[in-house]
C-alpha cells in the first residue's frame, strides 16, 4: 500500500512539473502591466454586482443555522504524517431536512452561475498587482505595510477597498496614498447599486475587495500583512503560473464537517494532505479562477449562518480563511498549498510571558526547488532555512505608530527603556534573513511623521515621530 501511494506521488509530481514546464512557456510571451492601469469602470461593476447579487438572493438556503455542540472546541494540529489517518470533526448539530436544503440552494447557485447567462467579473486584462481592506482605524498600520512593500523594491499598484465614505481619509488616501501608487476604493459605491439589508461582516470584506479589484491577478494582503521581498516575482512563479491560486497554510488540520461533502455533492475525501489555510495572504489570478471567486463569495455572504461553521466547526480562525480551498475542492479547480510550516516572531508580555505575535510564511518560489514534500517546519521535519520565507503578518502588535510606540507599547519596556519587540537581530538574520524589525522602525517613523499632523483620528494624540526617531538613534 505505502508503495502504491509512493507510486502515486512521483506520477502526479510528474504531471505538475510537465503542466509547470508548458504554462511557463506559454506565458512567458504575455507581458502584465506594473503601472497603475485606469480606474475600474463603476458601471461595470455595478452591472456585476446587481446581476450577482440577484443570484445570491435567490439561492438563499432558507433553513436553520447549525448549532454548534462545542463552542470551543480543542484545537488540532496538522501532522503531515497523518494525513491519510484524519477523522474529521462533528461539532454541529442540523436536521436531515435543513442539510437538504443547504444542497438544493447550493446546486442551484452553481447552475446559475454557468453560461452564457451566468455574471462575469469585470477586470483589466493584463494587469496584476496587490488588493487589501482597511478601515479607518487601521489606515496607519496599512500605511506601515505599503511602507513595508516599497522597501522590497516593489513597484506593484495596490489596491485598497474601504467600507464606505466614512472610512475615508482625504489625506491618506487623496495624497499619501497616491504617492504610494496606491488608490483607494470605496465599496460602498458599488454595493448601493443593489443595497444589502445588512452589512458586511469583518471577515466577508476580503472576497469583495477580490471581486471588486481591477487586477487580473490580484496578491492580497491584510492591512497588517507585508512582504520581506518584491512579490512580483510571485506573479511569475511556476506554482502560480501551473495553477492560478497559491494559498499559505495555518498551523491546523482541516476542521470541514463531514456534511459540507454531502451538501456540495462530493464524496468524502479519504486523505487531507493540506493543513487549514491562513487567509492573511492569497495569490490568485480572476482569469483562471473567476468561478472560485463567485463561489468563495457565495460561502461568505452565507457565512455566518452556514458555511463559516460548516467548515471551521468553531475552531481556530473561523470566517473566510477556509473558502477558497473549499470551493477550488467543489470546482475541482487547480491550486498549489504552500506546505512550510509557517514560522512565528512573538514578545514578552506584561506578565513576564512569551506570546506569538506575527506569523511568517514561506516563499512558493523557494519551495518548488527544494523539494516541497519534506513539508519543512513540521513536527519531525526539517527546519525551514532563512532564505524560505516570505511574507509577515502582525496580529501583535498592529503595526501602528502609537500602538507599538505610545504609553505601554511594546516597544518600552516595564522600565520604561528602549527594547526590540521580537528578539535579537542576530536571531531574525537568522531565522528570516533579515533584521525586519529594524526595516519595522523606519516604516512605523514614516508613518508617523506623516500622518500625525494630517490624520483627524489622531488629533490629540501623543506625538510620536521625534520620539520614534530617538528610538530609532539609540537603537543603532
Amino acid at each position: 500500500m505505502a508503495a502504491g501511494r509512493s507510486s502515486l506521488r512521483r506520477a502526479v509530481l510528474l504531471v505538475v512539473v510537465l503542466s509547470m514546464a508548458l504554462l511557463m512557456f506559454r506565458k512567458s510571451t504575455v507581458r502584465y502591466s506594473v503601472r497603475p492601469g485606469p480606474a475600474p469602470s463603476i458601471d461595470d461593476q455595478r452591472r456585476f454586482w446587481y446581476a450577482f447579487h440577484a443570484i445570491l438572493k435567490a439561492t438563499v438556503p432558507g433553513c436553520k443555522s447549525p448549532i454548534k455542540l462545542d463552542e470551543h472546541p480543542t484545537s488540532l494540529e496538522f501532522h503531515p504524517d497523518n494525513i491519510g489517518n484524519i477523522t474529521l470533526p462533528e461539532n454541529l448539530m442540523l436536521s436531515k431536512g435543513d442539510r437538504r436544503k443547504l444542497k438544493l440552494a447550493h446546486a442551484r447557485f452553481l447552475r446559475l452561475l454557468a453560461p452564457p447567462d451566468g455574471p462575469v467579473l469585470p477586470f483589466q486584462k493584463r494587469t496584476r498587482g496587490i488588493v487589501s481592506t482597511a478601515s479607518k482605524a487601521m489606515l496607519p498600520t496599512l500605511v506601515t505595510s505599503i511602507y513595508m512593500l516599497r522597501v522590497t523594491g516593489s513597484k506593484l499598484p495596490v489596491e485598497i477597498f474601504l467600507a464606505d465614505r466614512g472610512e475615508h481619509d482625504a489625506f491618506t488616501c487623496g495624497i499619501l496614498l497616491r504617492s504610494l501608487n496606491t488608490r483607494c476604493i470605496i465599496l460602498d459605491e458599488i454595493l448601493s447599486f443593489s443595497p444589502l439589508k445588512e452589512g458586511l461582516m469583518r471577515y466577508q470584506f476580503k472576497i469583495f475587495s477580490l471581486l471588486f479589484s481591477s487586477f487580473e491577478e490580484a496578491f492580497f494582503l491584510d492591512a497588517d500583512a507585508f512582504p520581506i521581498h518584491d512579490p512580483a516575482r510571485l506573479f511569475t512563479s511556476k506554482p502560480f503560473i501551473a495553477t492560478g491560486m497559491v494559498t499559505w497554510p495555518d498551523f491546523w488540520q482541516v476542521t470541514y464537517h463531514p456534511w459540507f461533502f454531502e451538501i456540495t455533492a462530493q464524496q468524502l475525501p479519504n486523505t487531507f494532505p493540506i493543513p487549514s489555510t491562513e487567509s492573511g495572504q492569497l495569490l490568485i489570478s480572476k482569469r483562471t479562477h473567476s468561478k472560485l471567486l463567485l463561489l468563495s463569495a457565495y460561502y461568505n455572504f452565507h457565512g455566518p449562518s452556514y458555511y463559516y461553521p460548516l467548515l471551521s466547526q468553531g475552531h481556530p480562525g473561523e470566517g473566510n480563511k477556509e473558502t477558497y480551498v473549499a470551493s477550488a475542492m467543489v470546482l475541482n479547480l487547480p491550486f498549489y498549498a504552500v506546505s512550510t510550516r509557517p514560522e512565528v516572531f512573538g514578545y514578552i508580555n506584561k506578565n513576564g510571558e512569551w506570546e506569538g505575535g506575527v506569523i511568517i510564511q514561506a516563499d512558493p518560489t523557494w519551495e518548488v526547488i527544494s523539494r516541497p514534500d519534506r513539508m519543512y517546519g513540521w513536527k519531525g521535519k526539517p527546519a525551514a532555512p532563512s532564505n524560505a520565507f516570505f511574507t509577515f503578518h502582525a496580529n501583535l502588535p498592529k503595526l501602528d505608530p502609537i500602538q507599538v510606540f505610545g504609553e505601554g507599547g511594546l516597544a518600552w519596556a516595564a522600565d520604561g527603556s528602549p527594547q526590540r519587540m521580537w528578539g535579537t537581530a542576530r536571531d531574525s538574520i537568522l531565522r528570516v534573513g533579515a533584521d525586519i524589525e529594524k526595516r519595522l522602525w523606519n516604516a512605523l517613523e514614516r508613518t508617523s511623521c506623516q500622518l500625525e499632523w494630517n490624520f483627524a483620528p489622531w488629533d490629540g494624540r501623543p506625538r510620536l515621530c521625534e520620539k520614534i526617531r530617538r528610538f530609532i538613534r539609540g537603537m543603532a
